[in-house]
């Protein structure tokens, strides 16, 4: 059930320090905080972006990753040829 699930992960939110726990008022920790917000997104609950389940990231990051990188090409630097980066040069040397 959608909503009873939605209800549970709510419940197991901590609002005065953040995070979400497993359990009703267990400790919240960082690998629950990030299932439970996943959950959501999967859940359709409002104000949370789309994630993507195979990946479990942002859809529109995905998108970005995947898709404008591979159907752009940065144009070659100057001074370089097609597909080749050209060594730093002194100046961006660390000291």
């Amino acid at each position: 059930d959608r909503d009873r699930l939605v209800e549970f992960i709510l419940a197991c939110q901590d609002t005065v320090d953040g995070g979400i726990s497993d359990r009703v008022d267990d400790e919240p920790d960082v690998f629950h905080t990030f299932f439970g917000i996943a959950g959501l997104s999967l859940l359709g609950y409002p104000g949370i972006k789309p994630i993507d389940a195979t990946f479990a990231m942002p859809v529109d990051t995905i998108r970005c990753l995947l898709g404008e990188r591979r159907s752009r090409t940065a144009p070659p630097r100057e001074g370089s040829a097609q597909g080749q980066v050209p060594s730093p040069g002194p100046e961006s040397k660390a000291p």
